[in-house]
């Protein structure tokens, strides 16, 4: 599979590519001291979901060297990156939005934080640095995917592409 795969426009290959691309980005929240960014651990969990890809996509960034017990175990990062995930993804809105307007449509297991957002049926879940942060690192991921992918299918019908296969 590529990212140009005329099979569909989202796959594996376009999601690695967003993440790589926003990488710097990620790391930079984790220096950001005014408005703090980071509650303690400088390590974060991103995970994509949508129907097209085969499983859930988990990318890891910063480092779990200096991490403490009191911050819980670091597996709950990346369970509580996918329950973000698949909150938005359900509810068709950003977890800030849900926690901030809807509060009565949160469901049993839903943590009550930022850090999940969604377009369509793509949704990503970050959790690591705080709520906020989390958030602005999942909105990185999702526009950079966004943009990836219409730009991709700009590309397949400029190659005559005119129905995916």
């Amino acid at each position: 599979m590529s990212a140009m795969d005329p099979g569909s426009i989202l796959n594996q290959d376009i999601v690695n590519l967003a993440l790589d691309l926003v990488e710097a980005s990620i790391k930079r929240l984790f220096l950001v001291v005014e408005p703090a960014m980071v509650w303690g651990p400088r390590y974060l969990v991103v995970v994509v979901i949508h129907p097209a890809l085969k499983e859930l996509v988990v990318q890891k960034f910063g480092s779990t060297n200096s991490w403490k017990e009191k911050w819980g175990a670091i597996e709950n990062c990346e369970k509580i990156a996918v329950w973000k995930a698949e909150t938005a993804q359900r509810e068709g809105k950003p977890t800030s939005e849900l926690t901030l307007m809807c509060p009565w449509d949160h469901e049993s297991g839903d943590y009550l934080y930022p850090g999940g957002v969604v377009s369509g049926k793509l949704a990503v879940g970050v959790s690591g640095i705080n709520g906020f942060g989390d958030e602005i690192a999942a909105n990185n991921v999702l526009k950079t995917i966004e943009g990836l992918c219409k730009r991709k299918r700009e590309l397949l019908r400029e190659a005559k592409v005119s129905q995916l296969i």
